[in-house]
């Protein structure tokens, strides 16, 4: 509801932004989708969503490592018991050990999150000029796939 008496266009317009941006910095997959519902044209979509991933993925990059550790040494988190081997970690350590960063970087906007895939690669010692250049390409790969699907796949199903 455009230019309503009690909400005006920009703060509505600046509402559905807003709301592509934060889910791309949570979920990648999702923003997309979300900006599709919304009627935020092709390239906006695209450019938020590849924002807010790269938001995500910058914070990790230069503040990761001191995120982990202040996660790990929480009171909460130092009698827990955890897992060491898991299917989800085999699965990344086998990601790993195969393709590198690049796998995980490509694996990232589909089954991690943003914070998953970038918070992994930091754990994982990669260099953050790396991580953010794999995370940049991943990011412009599968944001104009979904972003693409959406625009003209839509009209086949």
């Amino acid at each position: 509801m455009y230019g309503s008496k009690f909400i005006p266009k920009q703060k509505t317009m600046f509402i559905k932004y807003l709301s592509v941006f934060l889910m791309a910095m949570v979920k990648f997959a999702l923003a997309p989708p979300l900006a599709y519902g919304v009627q935020i044209g092709f390239l906006g979509a695209f450019l938020l969503t590849l924002s807010g991933f790269m938001t995500t993925v910058l914070v990790m990059s230069f503040f990761g490592e001191k995120i982990r550790i202040w996660y790990k040494n929480r009171p909460s988190q130092k009698n827990k018991v955890k897992k060491v081997f898991s299917k989800q970690k085999r699965f990344l350590v086998r990601v790993w050990k195969r393709t590198g960063i690049w796998g995980i970087a490509l694996l990232t906007p589909i089954l991690l999150s943003p914070l998953g895939g970038s918070g992994i690669a930091v754990a994982l010692g990669v260099p953050k000029e790396r991580i953010i250049f794999t995370m940049f390409v991943s990011g412009i790969l599968w944001g104009l796939t979904f972003c693409l699907f959406l625009e003209f796949g839509t009209s086949f199903l």
